[in-house]
């Protein structure tokens, strides 16, 4: 480009920046409920995102992000009729491109070798033993539960410092609607209140992968 500015002509140049992200070619080969897809590597590609389809709804049944350096991805599929699309994406200029649509059947799983049973040997016979009743020791409850419609009171009855859990479930029409957890400490005999909803109910357990439950 040429611009006059009264004087003398400069010359100035235009770099236009390609951001186009190149059309994937998708394949899928199909052993037993094994899909392996395959796909060449394109222009401008950051990442790639494999869609997987219902045959019949066209609903969605998974979206897999691929780092661009890869061209391979391998999945098991229940038997059915499945299409299958990829997108190149650029991350940077947030472009992409799919490549068309493909179809494939998946028809079978694979049966199991089943393991071969040891032949069993024989053995003298024996006065078998009775089977012990185990025992159960019952876990002690350590803090009541004492509902005021709108607040529960919750009390430490043990008299030592305990950590607890406690759990207050929302329920609206007699469905589950919302659920809040809390850690709480209490002294030895110390009391607590909570306020809530007059329709939840409060637990308090002992911890969340536990759950033991710690309130008569």
């Amino acid at each position: 480009m040429w611009e006059i500015n009264g004087e003398e002509s400069q010359n100035f140049q235009i770099w236009k920046l390609d951001t186009t992200v190149g059309k994937p070619l998708l394949k899928a080969n199909v052993t037993n409920n094994t899909v392996e897809f395959s796909w060449g590597t394109v222009s401008n590609a950051t990442r790639y995102d494999l869609r997987i389809y219902d045959y019949y709804t066209n609903e969605t049944i998974d979206t897999l992000y691929i780092d661009g350096e890869k061209t391979l991805y391998n999945m098991n599929l229940p038997a059915g009729k499945y299409n299958a699309d990829i997108a190149g994406y650029n991350g940077i200029y947030g472009t992409w491109t799919f490549s068309d649509k493909i179809t494939f059947s998946v028809n079978s799983t694979p049966t199991p070798t089943p393991t071969p049973k040891p032949t069993p040997t024989a053995k003298p016979a024996s006065t078998p033993k009775p089977t012990p009743t185990p025992t159960l020791t019952p876990q002690p409850k350590l803090f009541t539960l004492t509902n005021h419609g709108d607040s529960t009171d919750i009390k430490n009855i043990s008299s030592t410092s305990q950590n607890a859990i406690v759990i207050v479930a929302e329920y609206n029409s007699g469905r589950l609607n919302d659920i809040h957890t809390y850690k709480a400490t209490f002294s030895a005999n110390e009391t607590k209140m909570i306020m809530h909803d007059a329709s939840a109910r409060v637990f308090v357990w002992d911890s969340l992968t536990g759950m033991r439950p710690l309130a008569k």
